[in-house]
């Protein structure tokens, strides 16, 4: 769904770099919000492996605000009800990772904010 612009390097690597790649595998309705599992992946020239994974709530209210925010960005028309749905997802998950910043203004990899890109890969 996203994923860094170069390749970097991650401590569990060495001295080894890869492209990372975040997507939302699954996402759980419940009454008060939805969970999505992120999903961590290093993208190396011969293989994708997956790093971790993170279930990441959102409740209601932020849903309806980044929908919000989100269809005043982007003009969403031509897609059917699922391809809407994952398309937002990829919006959401990119502005969240470049606007949920550490103290140093870091994102997570410690990566700065436009280092992030929808994935091509």
């Amino acid at each position: 769904m996203i994923q860094s612009k170069f390749p970097t390097y991650y401590q569990a690597w060495g001295n080894a770099k890869a492209i990372v790649k975040l997507s939302v595998s699954t996402s759980v309705q419940e009454i008060e919000g939805i969970v999505y599992t992120v999903v961590y992946s290093a993208i190396l020239p011969d293989e994708e492996f997956v790093i971790g994974t993170k279930p990441v709530f959102k409740n209601n209210e932020e849903i309806d605000q980044l929908n919000s925010y989100l269809e005043s960005l982007n003009d969403y028309s031509g897609f059917s009800k699922s391809e809407l749905e994952w398309e937002k997802i990829k919006d959401a998950l990119l502005l969240d990772v470049q606007t949920n910043l550490y103290d140093d203004g870091k994102t997570v990899f410690r990566l700065n904010p436009e280092d992030w890109e929808l994935s091509v890969l």
